[in-house]
């Protein structure tokens, strides 16, 4: 598996919150991405899976850019769990319920519309 971005910006609205990122990613295992409150973590998962647009630049997985996978592609390559879904059920439960299915699971509540690839 690889994952390729290249001069990616990324934000909501008028609101930028990553400019120029380049990132290569390759091999199996887990990736984690840390860091503090505010600085984009979420925002550059959600622009590897396509939850959100990148203003400029590219994401590419395994060499095919993101803008042309279908949502299925994409989750049986990349798992990512919403931050309100944690609180509702443990990841351990969701895994064993889905893993290496790639689901793609949308769910609303009070906070809105999201899409969740696992």
């Amino acid at each position: 598996m690889m994952i390729d971005i290249e001069g990616m910006d990324a934000g909501y609205g008028d609101y930028k919150i990553l400019h120029d990122i380049n990132l290569h990613l390759e091999g199996p295992g887990l990736t984690c991405i840390i860091g503090p409150n505010g600085v984009g973590k979420s925002t550059l998962v959600k622009c590897m899976n396509r939850l959100l647009v990148p203003t400029s630049g590219s994401v590419r997985i395994n060499g095919r850019d993101v803008s042309v996978m279908s949502r299925k592609e994409i989750a049986e390559i990349i798992s990512y769990l919403e931050e309100f879904f944690a609180e509702v059920v443990t990841l351990h439960g969701v895994l064993m319920q889905v893993y290496g299915r790639g689901v793609l699971i949308t769910a609303e509540s009070g906070m809105g519309k999201s899409e969740i690839a696992l």
